[in-house]
């Protein structure tokens, strides 16, 4: 149910990085900066939105959280159809900024209640899957259709749709409190019909004889930064991937075909940069649903998941690097699939990491650390992207990710994870 809240609130802002960067004359704009800008400051003002929301959330009922996201999702959707100017969408963009942290801190805080690290990698595979069903729709429908009739009859249109949540939400959101594993929560309720119901309490012993009771502040500090497994290093390698792979290439993108390619044929018909864009995007979002669950359940049985990322990551280097050379352009949508493919692994696999340290103890304070390094990596993200030379910040990307790979290579060798895998197979 989360996740299909999530995708139909997401059309409206996943239509904005397709069509925006090539008709934001149509909505008053005066440059190409002031679109960076307004595709950064809604994840801007999610930061000190983050922990606010994340105290409201062990102190009120899920539905109420996801009925005020939703709503916020309609009123910015259809507004981006009928307000002009630089001002207005700097507000329409900050109530999006809103909606998006209720949507996204509810949706973790639920799957760690959910879940053990024998599924928690299928589950969140899952929900990555299946809300960015609503990207597919937005970045697709958006795209082909703001080169036909432009950018606001489409935002009105898709403003309509997250209304359709509202009864989803009435009938499947628990009314209670949430439980967030902080002491701060009310007790697990009895769940409906039709409702899910965690694993394991804040009393009850969870797998591996770990337990869910609030942890002192020397073990949040110690788990915060314990070595190469600790949350600080996972969590800025979330960041680093959020700016560049998410909120860079995911704004930049229609930018970059409409320089390196300014006329695209297909079965001899010419279409635009928004429509090749948008049709690229969707590709990244259409696999999301079997890619993602795929990945996450051979993440959750492997031992070597350090090293496994350093692959990815360096794999994802790979691609940056190339995309920026004006290759024949059938070659360069090969790469360009390869980033996106990459990129949702990588999604997937931090997320697993995050939340399996998030599980143990202090779950509102990680999950809370987290969403805010994701959204400071993708609100700088675009920023970056449309403040330098787009082949400069796609090579320097490139050149940051390789890095981060060699360094938890280096973290796999010395965590002895390779001993650990010898003794699991031998076992």
């Amino acid at each position: 149910m989360m996740a299909l809240v999530t995708a139909v609130c997401l059309m409206g802002d996943s239509m904005l990085y397709i069509a925006l960067p090539v008709y934001w004359r149509e909505v008053g704009l005066a440059s190409l900066w002031e679109v960076g800008i307004l595709l950064s400051v809604n994840r801007l003002v999610r930061l000190p939105l983050s922990p606010l929301i994340g105290w409201l959330y062990s102190r009120m009922d899920k539905r109420t959280g996801l009925v005020i996201s939703v709503l916020l999702a309609f009123i910015t959707t259809t507004s981006y159809g009928l307000l002009s100017g630089f001002a207005w969408w700097i507000v329409l963009r900050c109530l999006w900024g809103v909606s998006w942290t209720f949507l996204r801190i509810g949706a973790y805080l639920t799957i760690i209640d959910l879940s053990d690290e024998r599924n928690r990698g299928d589950l969140m595979g899952t929900y990555n899957g299946v809300y960015r069903l609503g990207s597919l729709v937005g970045m697709l429908v958006g795209g082909v259709m703001a080169d036909l009739f432009g950018l606001r009859p489409i935002a009105l249109a898709l403003g309509i749709v997250p209304l359709i949540a509202l009864p989803l939400i009435w009938k499947h959101a628990a009314p209670q409190a949430a439980a967030l594993g902080d002491g701060t929560g009310s007790a697990h309720a009895v769940p409906k019909h039709g409702e899910l119901k965690p694993k394991h309490s804040e009393s009850e012993p969870a797998p591996g004889g770990q337990t869910n009771r609030p942890a002192g502040s020397a073990s949040v500090l110690r788990l915060l930064l314990q070595g190469g497994s600790g949350v600080v290093f996972i969590v800025m390698t979330a960041l680093l991937v959020s700016m560049f792979c998410e909120g860079m290439l995911t704004a930049t993108l229609s930018h970059l075909i409409t320089v390196q390619y300014p006329t695209v044929s297909l079965a001899g018909v010419l279409i635009g940069a928004t429509t090749v864009s948008g049709i690229l995007q969707a590709l990244r979002w259409g696999w999301g649903p079997w890619l993602s669950p795929w990945f996450g359940r051979r993440f959750d049985r492997t031992a070597r998941k350090s090293r496994l990322l350093a692959a990815v990551l360096v794999g994802a280097a790979l691609f940056l690097a190339v995309i920026p050379f004006a290759l024949p352009f059938w070659i360069w949508v090969v790469f360009v699939i390869g980033i996106m493919l990459t990129s949702t692994i990588l999604t997937t696999a931090i997320d697993v990491l995050v939340t399996n340290a998030a599980s143990a103890s202090i779950k509102v304070a990680v999950v809370t650390f987290y969403t805010l390094a994701l959204d400071v990596g993708s609100a700088l993200g675009p920023v970056a992207g449309y403040s330098m030379d787009i082949h400069t910040a796609l090579w320097t990307s490139a050149a940051v990710m390789a890095a981060l790979g060699c360094v938890w290579f280096t973290v796999s060798r010395r965590s002895g994870e390779n001993r650990r895998a010898a003794e699991t197979l031998s076992a």
